[in-house]
């Protein structure tokens, strides 16, 4: 019999105290270990995005200048006494990357450079792996052992370097899914990825595209994506070559009202080539204390008393304008497809200081929730009543 003398899991709550608070590795978002999802259409720059966390993590400056690089192990990277490690897990490209990640290296100060080659980096220390399949459960294993094995042999180096971040490109790739709207299929995917985050320490993130006929904010195939993830990033575009990203989901963290834009931006390489770089909008709109930029602000709680309205009971059924039901969404839903579609169209407002103007982009943002289903126009009297005060505002 095992002796429990001594021990007990009954404690009396304090205010104020964590027994044990979550340790976060960038911002107060993305935490040191857990599974996220990157949602976004293709040629939006996800990749570049998540190369600049890499980038961010290897040399402790701010995320976009925006997010801040936390404390591991008792290691401070803002003092640069420690550099994090990110591996790639790639389903194609892997030539055209390689590219990406010199360009990102070489868009770096001399200092950092510097710095990355006193910890013996005489680049960015961003690993590549390309074995896919991960479906297979030998292949998977296979692939957290060799996984496993960079993360130890990492924290042996001199310098204290740790591997902190592991991108799937792309996730649905990485498994080979065919069928990514099977539940039982997505969730065994999904239990490995909290597998392997749990065996190497570091977190672990899936870039995704949209689901079709539904949200922005929601991954492509079985909601089993989105429920099991500790974290959801949304990049939504803005402008011909601005994006904005923005968080729907984070577990015990700050959510939706923190994002912020950027922009891809060249750079020349050594061997006559150039790629592509990430840089934040300097002045973006960052959302600290509204997810709606100002021109929108009036219109925020109308908009929200629409998808309020549009909710019975903290549910309603998702229909496409033919108007067949394909499945229920919760409120929480409701509200990430409001934000989503009305970044798209608040980036068109020609003259913000016109009232004509931004009401036109209001009722285009009305019609496409309405026509992607993101809210129900309802038959009560008092929810088309919120709906016709909300357009003609």
């Amino acid at each position: 019999m095992m002796n429990f003398a001594g021990r007990t899991s009954i404690k009396l709550h304090q205010p104020g105290v964590r027994s044990n608070p979550v340790a976060r590795l960038i911002g107060e978002f993305m935490p040191e270990i857990g599974t996220g999802l990157f949602i976004g259409d293709s040629g939006i720059g996800k990749t570049f995005t998540a190369l600049a966390m890499a980038t961010s993590l290897a040399t402790g400056k701010p995320f976009f200048g925006k997010w801040k690089i936390a404390e591991k192990d008792g290691f401070d990277r803002s003092t640069r006494k420690e550099c994090g490690a990110t591996l790639f897990v790639l389903s194609e490209g892997l030539a055209f990357f390689e590219d990406r990640i010199d360009a990102a290296y070489y868009d770096l100060s001399f200092e950092d450079r510097s710095r990355l080659l006193e910890l013996g980096f005489s680049g960015l220390p961003i690993y590549t792996y390309d074995i896919g399949d991960w479906q297979s459960d030998s292949r998977f294993q296979w692939a957290k052992q060799q996984i496993t094995s960079l993360s130890k042999d990492l924290k042996e180096m001199e310098g204290n370097v740790s591997l902190d971040l592991i991108v799937l490109d792309t996730l649905s790739g990485v498994f080979s899914l065919s069928a990514e709207n099977d539940a039982a299929i997505v969730q065994r995917s999904m239990n490995k990825l909290i597998e392997l985050s749990n065996a190497t320490g570091a977190f672990v993130l899936g870039i995704t595209h949209p689901a079709k006929g539904r949200v922005k904010s929601e991954a492509r195939g079985s909601v089993v994506f989105g429920g099991t993830a500790d974290l959801k990033i949304t990049a939504v575009r803005i402008g011909q070559n601005r994006t904005a990203i923005y968080l729907p989901k984070v577990r015990d963290g700050a959510g939706e009202k923190s994002r912020t834009e950027y922009e891809l931006h060249p750079v020349a390489l050594p061997i006559g080539q150039s790629s592509m770089v990430a840089r934040v909008v300097e002045g973006a709109q960052t959302g600290e204390g509204d997810t709606f930029s100002k021109p929108f602000s009036k219109y925020k709680n109308a908009l929200q008393e629409a998808y309020e309205m549009a909710t019975v009971l903290g549910q309603t059924e998702m229909v496409t304008h033919e108007g067949k039901t394909i499945e229920v969404i919760s409120r929480e839903r409701l509200k990430d497809s409001v934000i989503a579609i009305v970044l798209e169209e608040e980036a068109k407002i020609s003259d913000p200081s016109s009232p004509d103007s931004v009401k036109r982009s209001v009722n285009r943002a009305i019609q496409k929730l309405i026509e992607s289903s993101a809210i129900k126009v309802i038959t009560l009297a008092s929810g088309d009543e919120a709906l016709h005060m909300l357009q003609t505002e």
